[in-house]
């Protein structure tokens, strides 16, 4: 169970949060994770929170390429669809689907 201050401290990186997905600039990566961090010590003791831990999760990596519009990342077989649909190629050197030439 969490000390009361640490309860208070959660609900206010909560409402910092909600309050902060209002901005049309976006959430703050840098304090984003420094919370992420906290609210999994909280998710350990309170499994619930795991849910909402997705979100965060989520958000912090949608800046990353290949990302479904839904946040989450795509298969390599959606890449390799949406490489196709943009008409890059593969590069020769490695099978690594990040690493594309764009056509000439």
């Amino acid at each position: 169970m969490l000390s009361l201050e640490k309860w208070e401290k959660t609900r206010a990186m909560i409402q910092w949060i909600k309050d902060e997905m209002g901005h049309p600039g976006g959430i703050p990566h840098k304090q984003l994770e420094r919370y992420r961090g906290s609210l999994i010590y909280v998710s350990h003791m309170y499994p619930s929170f795991i849910f909402y831990l997705k979100g965060v999760h989520l958000t912090l990596d949608s800046w990353r390429k290949w990302q479904r519009k839904d946040g989450w990342k795509m298969s390599q077989k959606e890449i390799r669809a949406a490489m196709i649909e943009k008409g890059w190629e593969e590069s020769e050197a490695t099978c690594n689907v990040g690493v594309m030439k764009a056509p000439a």
